[in-house]
């Protein structure tokens, strides 16, 4: 599946934890003020919803399903950061 990638001058954010609480709200924030956001979490349903909430404002964020404590889940988030160009931004929020 390919991913959108971010415009070369948008800082790219990571926010783990990002599907509820201080995470979500730090997640759109940051879309908020122009950064592409990927938002991990291990809920699907609280992502959705967290994507849902970022579509109705057209902001760029990628609601990630992600186990930090999977090696796998970490490696493919690896490749989705390179493939934006790094990060500008990491919220460890996550546990």
């Amino acid at each position: 599946m390919t991913q959108p990638a971010a415009p070369p001058s948008s800082p790219v954010a990571l926010v783990t934890g990002a599907t509820r609480g201080l995470g979500r709200a730090l997640a759109l924030a940051l879309a908020r003020r122009g950064c592409h956001v990927l938002a991990t979490g291990r809920s699907v349903e609280q992502l959705a919803a967290l994507k849902a909430a970022a579509a109705e404002e057209a902001l760029s964020l990628q609601a990630v399903r992600a186990d930090h404590t999977c090696r796998e889940d970490n490696r493919k988030l690896r490749q989705r950061v390179a493939a934006l160009g790094g990060l500008s931004i990491l919220i460890h929020n996550a546990g």
